[in-house]
């Protein structure tokens, strides 16, 4: 375990730091748990968490203190846990839905499962999410045609699929080459910090209540 940022920590300590929970959806298999992982230490796991957890990183976004709380739904794929998975998305100010590009089965699960139950979930809190397409490495394999057998999904499905559910971004990544991992939750945090930072509408009855 590596030490904290003296001048993160500090901020943290002062409470200046934008408070970020986030949860991160998808087929079982489609490498949640692997990008978590990644972002945390910063590497690709050697080992893989094999049950749900919650996992805490202390990082800067554009020079903002972020204290970051990954919410994993391992564990929890199953069709019996919906109310336990809506909690997570309820308490979470953004929602990560991931396929892996080697799987079209996990890819078009976020149309028929998993976008539904998160939209179903946060239908009055109107929150945000993005997709991401996960093992991008993956689409080596599937151009070089070392596999005929092997498809993977394309960039182009993967964009066409997050305009469709309104995702506010689409970005394709790997654990293994660690390419697009900062880039997930730096898009993520930024949308929550101008989320979070966008000025209320003054109400015309607070304008009133001041007069005299």
């Amino acid at each position: 375990m590596t030490a904290e940022n003296p001048e993160l920590a500090k901020a943290r300590d002062k409470g200046d730091v934008l408070y970020s929970q986030i949860s991160i959806v998808g087929d079982t298999g489609c490498g949640k748990t692997s990008i978590i992982e990644a972002y945390q230490a910063d590497k690709f796991p050697s080992i893989t968490s094999v049950s749900r957890y919650a996992c805490y990183k202390l990082t800067k976004i554009n020079n903002i203190p972020a204290e970051v709380i990954l919410y994993d739904t391992i564990g929890l794929e199953d069709y019996d846990d919906v109310q336990r998975r809506s909690l997570m998305f309820m308490f979470s100010e953004i929602t990560i839905l991931c396929y892996s590009v080697g799987s079209l089965e996990s890819f078009e699960n976020i149309s028929s499962k998993w976008w539904p139950e998160v939209k179903a979930s946060q239908a009055r809190l109107k929150k945000p999410h993005i997709l991401v397409g996960l093992k991008k490495d993956l689409q080596i394999l599937n151009s070089s045609k070392a596999n005929e057998n092997f498809e993977c999904v394309t960039t182009e499905k993967g964009k066409a699929l997050a305009k469709l559910i309104g995702a506010m971004a689409f970005i394709e990544c790997s654990s293994v080459t660690n390419e697009g991992i900062d880039k997930v939750f730096e898009t993520a945090i930024n949308i929550i910090y101008k989320k979070q930072k966008k000025p209320e509408k003054t109400k015309l009855w607070k304008s009133l209540c001041c007069w005299k």
